[in-house]
């Protein structure tokens, strides 16, 4: 698995959103890390429905994101 620095591409970032989507507002107890360490030094913006499913304040970054799903 690579780490991606900085930017993430679009699909990879629309897979974590479309995971968080899917979870709902129970995203931050049924997602793990596993599976989205490669976001784990990612700065793009989280989109605000993410962060209110994750509750992470708005304009958490999708590091932050997966930072704060628990560990598997």
């Amino acid at each position: 698995m690579k780490v991606i620095s900085g930017h993430a591409p679009g699909h990879v970032r629309a897979a974590f959103t479309d995971a968080v989507a899917e979870a709902g507002i129970s995203a931050g107890q049924t997602l793990k890390r596993d599976g989205w360490g490669h976001l784990w030094n990612v700065s793009d913006i989280l989109p605000g429905s993410c962060c209110d499913d994750l509750d992470l304040p708005h304009g958490s970054s999708y590091a932050q994101a997966v930072r704060s799903l628990p560990k598997t």
